[in-house]
């Protein structure tokens, strides 16, 4: 089976350089043309099932992929991006401002440390391996489109390719670009990573992960 994985468009905290985790920012006037961009690849596409993270910034992605496609969206809350607690809404400076040893900590030990009201990116990709493989057994030998956050698949991306996880800030994520995994006889395997090729004509930010 293939998931076609799609990365929510550029939101305003995307813009500013805040941390959202669950919390939510609605899609820039960029993020809007970029979520019409890759409705329009996906109209092209045939596939069986649309789900999104129930965040709002995928929600209102899956929506234009809807509107083009004619899908019906259901809802994930599995989908959705890592809980980052405390550090929600905040810059990186704000972060080592107002919670110096929380942000300390984090430095040290970025996939193990649970951030105080959230997530460790180790919970996070151990949730993104989960959901995936439970939409995988759900939509055997078809081709299924989910809508989600950079996070949730930095952490499946690390554990399909087998990498030492801590390793995501070599590889781009940008908004609304194209991913694909297939699974064969229980094995993940990348398909496709970050192609953003449809979005030549309304660009996307190239956001290094700050969390």
């Amino acid at each position: 089976m293939r998931i076609i994985a799609i990365r929510h468009g550029e939101t305003e905290w995307n813009a500013l350089g805040r941390e959202q985790g669950q919390l939510d920012s609605p899609l820039t006037a960029r993020g809007l043309k970029q979520a019409e961009a890759v409705a329009g690849r996906l109209r092209q596409l045939r596939f069986s099932a649309l789900y999104s993270s129930d965040l709002g910034r995928a929600l209102q992605t899956a929506e234009i992929v809807a509107n083009a496609t004619g899908a019906k969206i259901e809802q994930d809350a599995g989908l959705r991006e890592r809980h980052t607690g405390i550090f929600q809404g905040l810059t990186t400076a704000q972060m080592a401002a107002q919670y110096p040893s929380e942000y300390s900590a984090y430095r040290a030990s970025p996939y193990a440390y649970r951030v105080p009201g959230g997530e460790s990116a180790q919970q996070r990709t151990e949730r993104s391996v989960r959901v995936m493989n439970a939409l995988a057994d759900r939509h055997a030998n078809e081709t299924i489109v989910i809508i989600t956050h950079g996070g949730f698949l930095i952490g499946f991306f690390e554990h399909v390719l087998g990498l030492t996880p801590g390793n995501a800030w070599r590889f781009k994520r940008q908004n609304a670009a194209f991913n694909a995994f297939d699974r064969e006889d229980d094995k993940w395997s990348l398909e496709t990573w970050n192609d953003t090729s449809h979005l030549d004509a309304v660009g996307s930010l190239d956001e290094p992960p700050s969390i």
